[in-house]
């Protein structure tokens, strides 16, 4: 590509559940319904495909300026949101997107679509229904995020379970009693626990 492009990926949230309860019947009128809406909400910017599951790859061209990007997936996260929150008690169906400028910030395909999906895992483990855009001065070099290959998935994972009371008593009594812990480390496994962008 020689100009100027906005990709993302997105993904439903506790779409296994529909699956479950209401069986995949419904869960394809979903992913219809949702393709429908992703669809709408790019009008003639760009395309949209399914790429497996339920997860969808947009690519929107000519995008130069992130405000446009964000007013797209704001409006895709919102009404998505708004069509099922009628059925709040039974349907809890919301989006996560992750999104890049390409080639802004990433150099090959592979590089942009590692970038993105680092992007869309950000925005499942703070909290999903949300979007996120790679900006260097929020999520560091891509070069860092590239090459940290899946710790940073495994970290994350691993602090979705920690207790941070008691993480932070223990890196309290490090301080005051050890010297052996970094600052840096220390950060780190804030960051970690709490699901915080650098």
């Amino acid at each position: 590509c020689t100009l100027k492009e906005f990709i993302c990926f997105n993904r439903f949230n506790h779409f296994k559940s529909v699956n479950d309860t209401f069986g995949h019947m419904c869960g394809d009128e979903v992913i219809i319904d949702v393709a429908h809406i992703i669809r709408d909400c790019v009008g003639n910017n760009g395309v949209v495909g399914r790429i497996g599951g339920d997860e969808f790859m947009i690519v929107l061209d000519h995008v130069h300026e992130k405000p446009k990007a964000r007013e797209v997936l704001a409006n895709i996260r919102e009404t998505v949101e708004e069509k099922y929150h009628q059925y709040k008690d039974s349907l809890d169906i919301t989006v996560s997107i992750g999104a890049s400028f390409y080639p802004e910030f990433s150099s090959d395909y592979d590089e942009m679509f590692q970038l993105t999906d680092k992007m869309l895992y950000r925005a499942k483990t703070k909290g999903r229904n949300r979007y996120i855009i790679y900006t260097p001065e929020v999520h560091g070099k891509v070069s860092d995020m590239l090459s940290s290959g899946e710790v940073a998935t495994v970290t994350y994972q691993a602090a979705s379970g920690v207790d941070k009371m008691a993480l932070m008593r223990q890196l309290m009594a490090d301080f005051l009693h050890q010297t052996t812990i970094s600052i840096q480390l220390a950060i780190e496994k804030i960051l970690s626990a709490y699901e915080l962008d650098e």
